[in-house]
């Protein structure tokens, strides 16, 4: 699937965090564009690490075991009819701003607490 893709951000300690958004608008058959302009708005994000690189995944299963995928994917389906009626260099504009760019998020080390029932 070409339209919807996952970027995955490589961090300086090795870590990778992923993002969803629309492929093929920067170029038609160069990922590298594209993956730049993630890593470039990928920092006002709450990464937990610096990020180093990004490329493109063509396949989404690749995040699909971050803590948000299924909220991300959603997200860029119900917006993928806006994105076609935008046009490539509307939304071209749109991701350079930083929108359009959906966050999978990050596994934390440890889990919240959650109540415990008692007897």
């Amino acid at each position: 699937m070409d339209d919807i893709v996952a970027v995955e951000i490589r961090l300086a300690d090795g870590e990778s965090r992923y993002f969803l958004t629309h492929g093929r608008i920067q170029d038609v058959t160069d990922p590298v564009p594209l993956a730049h302009l993630v890593l470039e708005r990928c920092r006002s994000f709450d990464l937990g690490g610096e990020p180093v690189s990004a490329r493109v995944r063509w396949y989404l299963n690749a995040a699909a075991a971050e803590p948000y995928f299924y909220e991300c994917l959603s997200g860029v389906i119900m917006e993928a009819a806006d994105v076609r009626a935008m046009g490539v260099e509307r939304t071209n504009e749109r991701m350079r701003e930083g929108k359009l760019l959906w966050y999978c998020g990050r596994h934390r080390l440890t889990e919240p607490e959650e109540p415990h029932a008692h007897a």
